[in-house]
């Protein structure tokens, strides 16, 4: 039996040329509770259910200026079965009650122009994971797919993701890539992909492209340059990413088109309260965001 709660929070300056233009803070905040029961002694079978309730500001964009904000409320109740791959992961099936609330705070009314689909359906999902550490890995590799059929809303949700990092003296090496769109039918507003953010395309706002058949790639190199003081734990590492975003199907104006390139460079390392990172991006045409960030990009 677990029970989870969280917060996350980000404080994001958007710069333009040389100049501060504005800032952003954004957050989520949730709560979740789980019971997972083995079906035998060895736990090689298992039935899991879990609820989640989560509260998070979600800004909408069209040619690079937030046209919209809302508070989205998002509950969902899982009902899965499935079985532990010995060392490496493990693999469940089952249904998804979702339910997805969105509260315009300032702009345009977007989802009055279009209205969001049912989210209720059946799930399959794929977890490995091989990392040495949660959060800071050195070594080890990790692997996740998820997909959701939503019947009533006419439309099926593949999201695939692949992780991996690597020793090398005093540096470490990684690189993620990952893929969100559908496999039938279109994704509705609420479900559809996004990039921008922390090592999400650095050099731009959170979420700022969001659509169908969204892909992202990147490659970092991180240096550990020393441990967190005492009390705390984990390496102080300084990093630089190099990194590839693309909408294939944009929901929103954009003025980019095709793959989009980003550089981050960021100091990062553990705290009580999670991973923080303070780091800033650059884009092509002068995109730039500066990031003091806790939490999980």
């Amino acid at each position: 039996f677990q029970l989870r709660a969280g917060y996350h929070r980000t404080w994001l300056n958007r710069l333009g040329g040389e100049l501060l233009l504005t800032g952003e803070l954004s957050n989520r905040a949730g709560l979740g509770v789980e019971l997972y029961q083995p079906l035998s002694a060895a736990h090689r079978w298992f039935v899991d259910a879990a609820a989640a309730s989560e509260r998070e500001r979600v800004d909408y964009f069209a040619l690079d200026k937030r046209i919209a904000l809302y508070r989205t409320q998002r509950d969902r109740i899982d009902l899965t079965a499935g079985i532990n791959l010995r060392q490496l992961g493990q693999i469940r099936a089952g249904w998804r009650h979702a339910r997805v609330r969105n509260e315009l705070d300032t702009g345009l009314d977007i989802f009055s122009l279009f209205p969001d689909a049912d989210h209720d359906g059946w799930l399959l999902g794929l977890e490995m994971d091989q990392l040495d550490r949660l959060y800071f890995a050195r070594t080890g590799w990790a692997a996740k797919a998820n997909w959701l059929a939503a019947p009533r809303g006419d439309y099926a949700r593949l999201q695939v993701e692949l992780r991996g990092v690597a020793p090398l003296g005093e540096w470490v090496f990684g690189a993620r890539s990952s893929w969100t769109g559908a496999t039938r039918g279109q994704l509705p507003l609420s479900e559809a992909g996004r990039l921008g953010g922390f090592l999400a395309l650095t050099a731009y706002s959170n979420g700022q492209f969001i659509g169908d058949d969204v892909a992202y790639a990147h490659v970092r190199a991180e240096r550990i340059i020393g441990r967190l003081p005492l009390g705390l734990r984990g390496d102080m590492r300084l990093g630089a990413a190099l990194e590839a975003g693309r909408v294939g199907t944009p929901y929103t104006l954009q003025q980019r088109q095709g793959v989009m390139p980003s550089l981050a460079i960021y100091l990062g390392g553990e705290t009580p309260l999670g991973p923080a990172f303070v780091g800033i991006g650059r884009g092509l045409g002068g995109a730039t965001n500066a990031y003091l960030f806790v939490g999980t990009p």
